[in-house]
């Protein structure tokens, strides 16, 4: 990706079309991510492997635009909120490496 957050934060400014609420905001994102999850389901069965190039390649396009919609969604919230993602992330990435360093492949 070559977009920076902020620039993504921006597009979801000049696109959002929803309220500004939180819950309705968590309720969008739960709802996105419980769509994700069905088509995941759905590229994990099975019969998945069995099918079509042009269906698999489909149903994996879907799972990319649902993660969008995800990430639309948690960006929307951050912005409203005033969340500083880029920082949290290296916070988060800082403390994570402390913590499974015994994990981490360098």
């Amino acid at each position: 990706m070559s977009k920076t957050i902020e620039q993504l934060e921006q597009e979801v400014y000049e696109t959002w079309f929803g309220s500004d609420d939180n819950v309705w905001i968590a309720l969008s994102l739960a709802g996105e991510v419980g769509e994700l999850c069905n088509l995941v389901k759905k590229i994990t069965r099975v019969d998945f492997k069995d099918r079509k190039e042009e269906e698999r390649l489909q149903m994996l396009k879907e799972v990319g635009f649902e993660i969008v919609d995800c990430l639309y969604y948690l960006l929307k919230f951050t912005q409203k909120n005033g969340i500083d993602l880029e920082g949290f992330w290296e916070s988060k990435m800082r403390m994570n490496k402390a913590k499974y360093s015994k994990y981490i492949k360098s």
